[in-house]
């Protein structure tokens, strides 16, 4: 599935999908914005789309995802912010993620983060 999403990752934002991205980032909005010590972790966050957008209210963004070039354009597009964000390529076994250690994500405490 990875290798599909590889693929696709340079033409993912569609004017479609940033504008769901946007009703999703939207109405996840208000839960953010006054708890700015969150770990938010995007699980299979793709580009970006949703969590970028909330990294400005958040302490620590992770986004996870198994397609490298959906991370590596998630990391083009990510703008310095107060955010501690970390991204990662994540295996696809899922207990392999809950069990390993990242040095990219080393500065978030106690998260299990990929390697």
């Amino acid at each position: 599935m990875s290798e599909i999403f590889n693929a696709m990752a340079a033409k993912y934002d569609t004017p479609e999908r940033i504008a769901l991205a946007q009703l999703v980032t939207q109405t996840l909005e208000p839960y953010f914005k006054d708890n700015q010590h969150q770990t938010l972790i995007d699980i299979g966050g793709g580009t970006g789309l949703v969590s970028l957008p909330l990294a400005a209210y958040i302490q620590h963004l992770a986004i996870w995802d198994t397609a490298p070039n959906m991370i590596e354009v998630s990391e083009k597009k990510n703008q310095p912010t107060a955010a501690g964000q970390c991204f990662c390529n994540c295996p696809r076994s899922a207990a392999r993620i809950l069990t390993s250690k990242s040095r990219r994500c080393a500065a978030i405490p106690r998260l299990a983060a990929c390697s």
